[in-house]
Order: structure tokens, then C-alpha cells, then sequence
């Protein structure tokens, strides 16, 4: 049950979680997502668990054996707004919340993209606010991607994920630069370069080839 006085509290930086022993757990905070599309999520338990995106329940299940997956369902979201997220998990001993669009593969929701605070407190970002910043331009060259931040774009972060979400490089700024990604020293494969400010996330998908 999850009534009553936590036993513990604390962050949790990832949703893919293992316990020694059964657990009942909730966990909150918000989520960003990377790009507009209807998403999916699913899970993978061993136990019972129901998650909770900007109030809407999506996923509602019990596993106790076989492959442990868990197919939820669809919600619309909108790239570089943080929606809430709700994760319930009983008398289990794992659990992984994936998410999935046409854009990305079925990946476990990364930890650059989780914040352990409700959508209102997630930095300047606000549900309701839609201001146009002035946009960066990227150049993606065989050896090099480079991105030029312009004048007035405020704090940025850029990120270089793997298709699976992981990341390959990262810079955080406050002012007009150009910042440059040796691509070369990566394998090959699908890439995402994310440019995230305070009200706009831009991102750039392409393929390293070798």
C-alpha cells in the first residue's frame, strides 16, 4: 500500500529502477519532451504499476513473469514544455517507464529530460508561455556539427544524443557563441542534436556514416 508515512525519500535520476526486496513506490516530478508527436508509454515490471502523465493515466498493469512489458497508451505532447508525471509501482522489484514517438525509438525516459519538481517550477518553463526566442542556426558537416547561438537567446544547453537517448557530448552557455562537435570522433549511427533555452527546444536529427 501507499498509504501512510514514507519510509524513505529521495531523487530518483532515472526511471529504470532495481530493489533488493519488494517495494511499493511513487514517484513524481515533470518530464520535457524533446519534439511534438503523440507519444506512447510503456513500462516493464515485475509487480504492479500505474503512470500518470499531465493527469491522464496511460499506464495501468501487473506482471509477474514472461517478458515483464507493459504497452500503455497515447498522449499528444508539446516539444520543450514540462507536463507532470505520476509513476505508482506495488509489491515489485524493478521498474522502467519507456516512452516512444514517430521521431524516436522506444527508449527508457533519459535523465536530461526528468526534473523531481512539479511543471511550474521546471526552470523559466511555463505551460501556458509561448515566446519566440531568437533561434540558432546548425551547420552538420561530415566531421564537424557546429552551432551558432545568437545574440539575446539567453542560457542554452546543447546536447548530442545517440538514437537511444544517451549523450555523447553536452555544453551549457549563457551568451552568443559558436559551438562546434567533433562528429567524427563518434561511431556511426543516428543522431539527435538538441539546443534547449528557456521557451524553445530545437531539434536536428542525421545519420554518421563510415
Amino acid at each position: 500500500s501507499l498509504d501512510g508515512t514514507p519510509v524513505e525519500t529521495k531523487t530518483e535520476p532515472y526511471l529504470g529502477l532495481n530493489w533488493t526486496s519488494e517495494k511499493n513506490v511513487r514517484l513524481t516530478g515533470s518530464i520535457v519532451p524533446l519534439y511534438t508527436s503523440e507519444y506512447r508509454f510503456d513500462s516493464q515490471v515485475r509487480g504492479a504499476i500505474k503512470v500518470w502523465v499531465d493527469g491522464s493515466l496511460v499506464v495501468d498493469g501487473q506482471k509477474s513473469g514472461g517478458d515483464y512489458k507493459i504497452l500503455g497508451e497515447r498522449i499528444f505532447l508539446e516539444a520543450g514544455v514540462p507536463y507532470s508525471i505520476k509513476v505508482e509501482a506495488t509489491g515489485g522489484s524493478a521498474v522502467s517507464v519507456d516512452w516512444w514517438c514517430p521521431e524516436m525509438p522506444l527508449h527508457v525516459i533519459p535523465q536530461h529530460q526528468l526534473y523531481p519538481v512539479e511543471p511550474g517550477s521546471v526552470g523559466s518553463l511555463s505551460k501556458k508561455e509561448n515566446i519566440a526566442p531568437a533561434t540558432p542556426s546548425i551547420r552538420i558537416g561530415a566531421k564537424v556539427c557546429a552551432v551558432h547561438i545568437p545574440r539575446g537567446a539567453g542560457a542554452y544547453t546543447i546536447r548530442l544524443m545517440r538514437s537511444d537517448g544517451s549523450v555523447v557530448a553536452s555544453h551549457e552557455g549563457i551568451r552568443k557563441a559558436t559551438y562546434t562537435i567533433p562528429t567524427v570522433k563518434y561511431g556511426a549511427g543516428i543522431y539527435m542534436l538538441s539546443i534547449k533555452m528557456a521557451h524553445q527546444t530545437m531539434i536536428q536529427r542525421f545519420v554518421i556514416s563510415r
